[in-house]
Formats: structure tokens, C-alpha cells, sequence
């Protein structure tokens, strides 16, 4: 009767789950197989692994999933022990990776290659790590990394100095030694000339009144700009790349105006640590203390206007997806932005 109605027994969900999580594509295609073998109905079979998926989500949520779950007590305690290895986002990853397979599978024209090429997807997506787990594994490398640049180097080599040398310093220059006359004396005008020329010079530099050392010139903001980013990036990683996003920057006496086209893009930069960490470095690079001011074009408009909430909602989505840290981490660990949820802090 089951193989007539296609169905298939329900251990095979948990297999195939397991191996999901375990990224064996190897398994997950071999026991989508023995389904097949089974003569079991594919959109069925989709259906009910996105049930079983949305089991595990449940299962992980909530303390007592039993509430909203109508399955037996044997596959309630796979299904925990299924859940109890996996995170909440890789769960949640999983499901949507299967869900898009299946949507697709509907209206395919080979079913059955667009559902393996989701299990494909699902294996390649690994393992979801939390966003505060990451953050806690840059933290520690950019802390590892600190040490090594402030310890001079290693031993065995001489340290290199970076100092610009003094514009006005006299450099000494060896002078050759004269080759001996082949034959008789100089004559004396020409003797009188070699060993009075160089107490002349002395005595004209010591009648020179002492010239003070001019001072290096003070850095401009627009035309130094881009090495302020460098000098930026070199002791906050994930502040450069916003202030590459800044259209215009300018100096206006006692304020360093910074214009930005999205208000999203200056968002990070205008809480107040960050803030308080940018005039410091500005302070140090320019040798000016500035008071750094943000404008956004467009940002009177909108305060005068207001907005509506699901315009509120993808300007909040797409910080989240350009914020530096989440950019900089799925480029060091090689990931990817998924979905992105948004709610109360």
C-alpha cells in the first residue's frame, strides 16, 4: 500500500537530515536513491522533508516541542537528538535552502535534478556560525596580530627606520684623495688657493645667522584623504572601508565635514565610541583637533517626511548586509551573507 501511494518509511528523513548536517552528499544522494527505488512520489517526498526540517527548527526553539508537533515519542527524541547537534541558523539555513529547491522543483520540467541540486547547495553551505562567535574569533586574531607588529620584528634582522630625513641636514661627502704631482711643486697661487678656499667657506657659514629648521607641512584632508584611510585601516580594520564610502570629505577650520549619499553608509561611524575613536585619529594624522560632522544628502527630506516601516526595514536589512565587520568576517572565514532577520535588541 505505501508503494502505491508513494510513501516512504520515515526513517529515511532522518537519514538523509543527518546527512545534511553532516555535508555527505555522497549519503544524501545515495538514500534519495533508495527512495526512489522505493517508487515514492517526489513532491510528497519534498513536502514532508521540509515538514521534518521545520520539526528540527521547532525542536530547537522550543522547550517543549511535543506542543506543536503531532509525531510519536520515538521520532520526537530522534528528532531532539537531530536538532541538539546543529545550530538554530544552520537549521534555519537548511530549511530555506530546501525550501528554494522546492519551489523550484515545482515548476521544473526535471524535478528530480532540482531537488539533488539542492541537497548539493545544502552540503556546500557547511555549518552556519553565530555572527557573535565570529566576531569573538576576528577579536582574538587582530589581538594575536597586534603583539607580533609591536615587537620590532624578528631577531636577525635589522630594523628598517621609516623616519623622513631633516631637508636642512648637511650630508658629508668623502673626498677623494689628490693624486700626487708627477713632477716638481705646485706654484704658490695655486697652493694659496687650495688651503684658503675651504677657510673661507667656514668663515662665510659662520657669519650665516643660524636658520631654523623648517617644520614638516601640515597634511591637508582632501589631498591626503587616502592615506588617512591607510593610516585608518592600520589600527581599525573595519573603519576604513566605510570611509571609503564618504563622497566628499573637506575642512572647515574647526570641523571635519564627512558627506555621505546613504544615511545607512555613516550609521556605525556616528555612535559614539566609534565617533570618539575617528576625531582621535584625525587628531593624530592632521595634527588638527577637528570635530568630525557627518552629512547625508538627502537627510532633511527624510527627517521632514518620516518614513514608512517597511522602508525602515530594508534600510535596516541593508546595513546590516554593508556593515564592515559582517563584510570583513565572510571574507576572512570565506562565507557569505544568507538571509537576514531583523528584530528588537
Amino acid at each position: 500500500m505505501a508503494e502505491v501511494l508513494g510513501l516512504v518509511d520515515r526513517r529515511i528523513y532522518e537519514n538523509l537530515a543527518r546527512a545534511l548536517l553532516a555535508g555527505d552528499l555522497a549519503g544524501c544522494l545515495e538514500i534519495f536513491e533508495q527512495g526512489q527505488a522505493a517508487g515514492m512520489d517526489l513532491k510528497r517526498f519534498a513536502s514532508d522533508l521540509l515538514g521534518f526540517f521545520r520539526s528540527l527548527l521547532i525542536a530547537k526553539v522550543k522547550a517543549s516541542p511535543e506542543e506543536l508537533l503531532d509525531i510519536s515519542d520515538q521520532e520526537l527524541a530522534a528528532i531532539k537528538d537531530i536538532a541538539a547537534g546543529a545550530s538554530q541558523e544552520t537549521l534555519y539555513q537548511y530549511f530555506s535552502l530546501l525550501l528554494k529547491g522546492s519551489e523550484e522543483m515545482q515548476y521544473s520540467s526535471r524535478p528530480r535534478l532540482a531537488l539533488e541540486m539542492a541537497f548539493v547547495r545544502a552540503t556546500q553551505a557547511g555549518q552556519i556560525v553565530p555572527a557573535a562567535t565570529l566576531l569573538g574569533r576576528l577579536d582574538g586574531l587582530l589581538a594575536g596580530a597586534a603583539p607580533l607588529a609591536q615587537g620590532g620584528g624578528r631577531a636577525g634582522f635589522s630594523a628598517v627606520s621609516t623616519a623622513e630625513p631633516e631637508p636642512n641636514a648637511p650630508r658629508a661627502i668623502p673626498r677623494a684623495p689628490l693624486a700626487a704631482p708627477s713632477s716638481g711643486s705646485l706654484p704658490a697661487q695655486k697652493k694659496n688657493e687650495i688651503t684658503s678656499a675651504p677657510a673661507s667657506l667656514s668663515e662665510h657659514a659662520r657669519a650665516l645667522p643660524p636658520v631654523a629648521m623648517a617644520s614638516p607641512p601640515g597634511r591637508e584632508v582632501k589631498r591626503d584623504w587616502e592615506a588617512f584611510i591607510e593610516y585608518v585601516k592600520a589600527r581599525k580594520r573595519w573603519m576604513a572601508p566605510v570611509l571609503q564610502l564618504c563622497a566628499m570629505a573637506r575642512d572647515e577650520g574647526s570641523e571635519l565635514v564627512l558627506k555621505f549619499d546613504d544615511p545607512s553608509d555613516c550609521k556605525l561611524l556616528q555612535e559614539h565610541d566609534n565617533l570618539k575613536l575617528l576625531q582621535s585619529f584625525a587628531l593624530d594624522f592632521f595634527q588638527h583637533d577637528f570635530r568630525v560632522v557627518f552629512r547625508v544628502r538627502g537627510a532633511q527630506a527624510v527627517e521632514e517626511g518620516g518614513g514608512n516601516e517597511a522602508e525602515d526595514l530594508l534600510v535596516e536589512r541593508r546595513v546590516l548586509a554593508n556593515d564592515p565587520m559582517v563584510q570583513m568576517t565572510a571574507e576572512i572565514f570565506g562565507g557569505q551573507v544568507g538571509s537576514i532577520r531583523t528584530g528588537t535588541k
